[in-house]
Formats: structure tokens, sequence, C-alpha cells
């Protein structure tokens, strides 16, 4: 359904490690992990804790900010230090990010998590994917993603909503659904919220089993206007050859 070719990524320092650097975009001013989508250097995973230590994550045209773990289990929580991302492209100008986390529940045992966050472009997002990668059940188990696209924060009550996406998986259920997607009207300022369950069967006579390892997001970007690169080029053209003058 989904063939995004995942490309690999440099940070912006050329380092192995994420470093963080001092940024404007949309208006936003702060220090953050950087990433620059790069094919010729190794992919790197960060865990959203060390995103939310660093002051957000910057990917080419978008900044990740304001994230929240919340995590309940009837086993172990999974908090913000055990869940990774990494960034893609699918070479449209889009983004995309990969979730990685332990989520695996056995038979009477199931994972809630929910998790927030918020976006900023640089230009602006007219639609958000969502697809599982890496998943199972067996017997009973259930794997399920819920997510709300909102324009205001989680905590406003009733926030105006662009967007809701729904992933569901349980073995030989005909009403599968691996992916999703959403589309709308140009926004520069998103909000995310996602609610993860992945659990194994309710009735501990029952068996059944649920894992989750990974799952994709991609944002659809309106790229920069031609006309204004356009016009960027033909300013410092102009102004190179009033120097020579």
């Amino acid at each position: 359904m989904h063939n995004f070719a995942s490309k690999s990524i440099r940070f912006a320092t050329g380092a192995t490690i994420a470093a963080a650097m001092t940024f404007s975009i949309a208006g936003v001013s702060t220090a953050a992990i950087v990433w620059d989508l790069d094919a010729s250097n190794p992919s790197a995973d960060v865990t959203i804790q060390e995103i939310i230590d660093n002051g957000g994550l910057q990917v080419e045209g978008l900044f990740f900010d304001d994230w929240l773990v919340a995590s309940t289990s009837s086993d172990v929580d999974i908090n913000a230090s055990e869940i990774k991302v990494r960034a893609f492209t699918n070479g449209d100008g889009g983004v995309g990010i990969t979730f990685l986390a332990p989520w695996v529940a056995g038979t009477n045992t199931q994972y809630t998590t929910n998790i927030e966050f918020s976006i900023d472009a640089a230009t602006a997002i007219t639609g958000v994917q969502l697809w599982t990668t890496s998943y199972a059940t067996t017997g009973e188990g259930v794997v399920s993603i819920a997510e709300n696209i909102t324009t205001e924060p989680p905590t406003v009550f009733d926030p105006n909503s662009v967007g809701e996406l729904g992933v569901y998986y349980q073995e030989n259920d005909p009403s599968n659904v691996t992916g999703d997607q959403a589309t709308f009207d140009p926004e520069t300022k998103l909000y995310i919220s996602k609610d993860i369950s992945v659990r194994g069967s309710a009735d501990p006579t029952i068996a059944g089993n649920a894992h989750l390892s990974k799952f994709n997001q991609y944002y659809l970007v309106v790229p920069e206007p031609a006309s204004l690169a356009l016009c960027s080029l033909g300013m410092i053209a102009l102004l190179g050859r009033r120097r020579t003058n």
C-alpha cells in the first residue's frame, strides 16, 4: 500500500551523534537536535526523551516539539526513554518519522501509550499518512493506533481537528487496516495525538499475543514556491552587479 523509500540521515554537524543547535523556523527559535536527510550517511535513532532534553527536533523544514509520553500497562510502562524515532523522506520534499519501541503483550497483558507533539512547518503541511510496518498478533491479540490531528493543543477543549487516522490489526480479521491518511488545507502548525494500544487476550484461558515494534508517519509538505527561489537568485545577482560597478 505504501512504497516510501527510506533515506538515511546525517547530523547537521557531520558528527556521529546528534548535536544541539540553534535555529529559527516558523517563528520558533530554540536549541534542538537537527537532522539533514542525506543518503550518504548511516541513519540514526534518538529517543523521545533525548529530543525533550535537547529542546526539540528539526528535520528539514519541520520542527517537532512539545513532546509528551503517557503510558499505562498491566506489566511495565513504556516511557519516553524507550521510544525511539528516525527520520526519512521519499524524495518529494515531505518528511517521515519512524517510531520504534518494544510494545509486546502476552495473554492478559495490555500496553496503552499516548504520544503527543507539535509540528511547526517552514512552508505548510497538507496531509499526514500513518502505517504499521513491524507488528503481529495471535489469537485474541490486537494492535491499534488512533490519531487526532488538530490546529490547537490537545489541552484545549474541543480542539479544531483537521484529520483523524486509525490502524487496526488482529489475526484473521477481515476488517484490518494497516495504513491510513488524511489531507487538509495547508497548515503551518499542527498538534498530533496518538493513542497506541497493544493487548493480548483479556481472558487468561484463551491464548492471544500482540506486538508492535515499528510504525511510520509521513507529512506531505508544500514545497517552497519556485518564484520565490528565482526572486532570491535575482536579488543576489543584482547585488553582485552593484558591488562590481
